[in-house]
């Protein structure tokens, strides 16, 4: 028999599921749910307190599991019943596992497809609720993965809903949504120089700054080549670093259409608040002094009109 992992953030207490789930204690893999029954709120907890972060189903079972994530994703869409915070939490969690699990192996096709799912849950969820992104961002904060995880979940919510905001084609929002969890994946190639992602551009010796922006390129390198890729998605990656200024990188240009602005002042934005510790007002701020240049002034305006309506 054979098993695959599955990342408990993916799952929810209290909900019945339709396949076996297994924990794995040194080699063997013992029973922890059986088909049909569910976890227990106190055992989920207790999960969470020992820091399990992946369990296993059987490989004939991941189909089953695909069926339960859309399901879990179009639930917290749909039910009015659910909360602002149980919405966040499922769209965090599988957005989680999404971009990790892709992080750690681009070439898989499954995985590609789950960061397609978790886009598209976070577009429904998020984009069009004016009460989650809030809770959202704890969730992701309090969710002990790595920094750049972090950052790509919160760029991914952050562009969804300014793009809905704006009024963006649903199509369009989705390629903005898939681009910014996967923007930075070139990063994975940079391990040598993986701490620069939470330090400040600004201390960056001549050679770190050299390599840093090699990191939009890189990521295309890593996303190249797929047909399952679209490549309005590898356009949208290569320039969020790009600045209106023309002061960005790889290429210094300034001529950004509307969804690569998007994706380049959320990723920005995003920086300030998940990788250097400020607060949304410290953030909104920033871009109010001293990135007018950088990013268009009614861009600003209207992103922090999104962070005003969401409750920040």
């Amino acid at each position: 028999m054979d098993f695959v992992p599955i990342r408990l953030s993916t799952l929810r207490p209290n909900v019945n599921f339709e396949f076996d789930i297994y924990l794995k204690l040194k080699a063997k893999y013992i029973k922890y749910v059986h088909n049909g029954d569910d976890i227990e709120k106190i055992r989920f907890k207790q999960l969470k307190k020992n820091k399990v972060r992946q369990l296993f189903i059987e490989d004939s079972d991941e189909e089953k599991y695909q069926n339960f994530l859309d399901f879990s994703l179009e639930a917290a869409a749909t039910d009015p019943n659910l909360s602002a915070e149980d919405k966040a939490e499922t769209a965090s969690g599988v957005a989680s596992a999404a971009t990790e699990d892709f992080h750690e192996d681009p070439e898989s096709i499954s995985a590609y497809k789950t960061v397609e799912r978790a886009s598209k849950g976070i577009m429904e969820i998020v984009g069009k609720n004016t009460d989650v992104l809030v809770q959202f961002y704890k969730k992701v904060q309090d969710s002990g993965s790595d920094v750049i995880f972090k950052h790509a979940i919160s760029t991914t919510a952050l562009s969804s809903c300014l793009a809905e905001f704006l009024k963006v084609p649903k199509e369009e929002i989705q390629n903005i949504a898939i681009a910014s969890m996967v923007l930075d994946i070139g990063m994975v190639r940079m391990q040598e120089h993986k701490e620069l992602f939470s330090r400040k551009v600004e201390e960056f010796s001549v050679e770190e700054m050299k390599a840093y922006k090699q990191h939009p390129l890189l990521s295309c390198d890593v996303l190249n080549g797929k047909d399952y890729i679209n490549p309005r998605i590898l356009e949208l990656v290569k320039t969020h670093e790009e600045r209106k200024s023309g002061d960005g990188f790889p290429e210094g240009t300034n001529q950004l259409d509307q969804a690569q602005s998007i994706i380049a002042i959320c990723d920005f934005y995003d920086r300030l608040i998940t990788c250097y510790g400020m607060d949304h007002k410290a953030a909104t701020e920033e871009l109010i002094i001293n990135q007018v240049g950088n990013f268009d002034l009614e861009l600003i305006q209207q992103l922090k009109k999104v962070i005003k309506t969401q409750g920040f």
